[in-house]
């Protein structure tokens, strides 16, 4: 379940922040590509700050997923903490109820960006350059 909204959103993102590079600041973050739609592709470092951000972005909304993900799957550890086992809706809740949304739904949202943008930043570079060696079309029509 939460995979799903984080990938697509991601995606999303990443092809939203790299239009907005492409047609609002294509002096700092493009170089020219002949071969590509619009004549031109990002360079390294905004494809990594364009990953950088879909990555934070996608996880902020996805991250109440993923905690209530683990949850469940460590609730049956102890009896105190079966009650949130029952089901994705009824763990969500549960969670909100105890520690609201900051320290319930969102606790260790810090140590995640500083783990996971920095790979999904790596992974959307790396995947707009393969697209590139592979003689993919990368660029937007602006």
């Amino acid at each position: 379940m939460g995979m799903v909204p984080y990938a697509g959103l991601s995606f999303y993102c990443f092809e939203y922040l790299k239009y907005g590079c492409l047609r609002y600041l294509p002096t700092w973050t493009s170089r020219p590509c002949p071969k590509n739609t619009g004549g031109v592709v990002l360079t390294v470092p905004a494809k990594l700050l364009c990953g950088g951000m879909a990555g934070a972005i996608a996880q902020s909304f996805s991250y109440p997923l993923d905690v209530t993900r683990r949850r469940m799957q460590l609730a049956m550890m102890k009896p105190e903490t079966q009650h949130l086992g029952h089901g994705m809706v009824k763990t969500l809740k549960h969670i909100y109820a105890d520690h609201g949304i900051m320290k319930g739904l969102y606790r260790g949202m810090s140590i995640n960006y500083m783990r996971a943008t920095p790979m999904v930043a790596t992974s959307f570079s790396t995947y707009e350059l393969c697209k590139q060696f592979m003689g993919l079309d990368t660029g937007l029509a602006v």
